[in-house]
């Protein structure tokens, strides 16, 4: 298990009645550090208190941000240098034809209020 079983605490919170249901016979400890290893110590750590269970110990994204990992050498990498794959999502496809005029179609609004291909 990656982030380990959750407490005994966690399992009897009255907000999350089903959540006993799925409770494992066994607890697991954590194998993110095990499984990590190759990773530095600080990009591990935030992904810890990332992929925590307890919301109110959950790291946000302004700590994310401000976390270790991205003030200490090696840098993440500059995004110019990271490949480039064509997007998958209707949206951003969408985004970039309007931005660059490349439509697969055009139409216009007609003057009874249907679209003219």
């Amino acid at each position: 298990m990656l982030c380990s079983t959750p407490s005994n605490e966690y399992w009897s919170n009255p907000i999350l009645p089903l959540s006993k249901m799925s409770k494992p016979r066994h607890a697991y400890p954590s194998s993110l550090r095990e499984r990590c290893r190759e990773l530095s110590k600080s990009a591990v750590n935030l992904l810890d208190k990332l992929l925590s269970i307890k919301p109110e110990k959950r790291a946000s994204a302004t700590y994310a941000l401000q976390s270790e990992y991205f003030y200490t050498k090696p840098y993440a990498s500059d995004p110019a240098s990271l490949p480039q794959y064509s997007s998958s999502k209707e949206i951003d496809e969408n985004f970039l034809r309007a931005h660059t005029g490349d439509y697969f179609f055009s139409f216009s609004l007609s003057n009874d209020g249907f679209i003219d291909l």
